[in-house]
């Protein structure tokens, strides 16, 4: 499976960064385009943003990579996990700072 993007192109990886914890990873943002074909026969998906839009595609889904406790414990993949997102809002405290500006009084 390779993913194209923007003017990058690179294969989905096999297992992404080693980290003592499985976790999320491999985040893309600012995309307006990405692609993701299969590297036999050159089929695939296109998904194109009116504006930007914010992307990964990995080997493990969000939940397999939150159950498993080390790297060993991550099922064979059995697929390519693509998370599309229109925006995100980053790290930190900022969901409570919107409840405070959203709250009704």
């Amino acid at each position: 499976m390779n993913i194209h993007y923007e003017d990058a192109e690179y294969p989905l990886p096999n297992s992404g960064t080693s980290f003592p914890k499985p976790q999320d990873m491999g985040h893309h943002q600012d995309t307006r385009w990405v692609a993701l074909n299969t590297l036999k026969n050159k089929t695939g998906v296109l998904f194109v943003s009116n504006s930007t839009m914010d992307f990964s595609a990995l080997r493990y889904s969000p939940q397999q990579l939150t159950l498993a406790g080390h790297p060993y414990q991550l099922p064979k993949p059995d697929g390519t996990y693509l998370q599309l997102n229109a925006a995100t809002t980053g790290l930190g405290g900022i969901a409570a700072a919107l409840l405070r500006l959203c709250a009704i009084e």
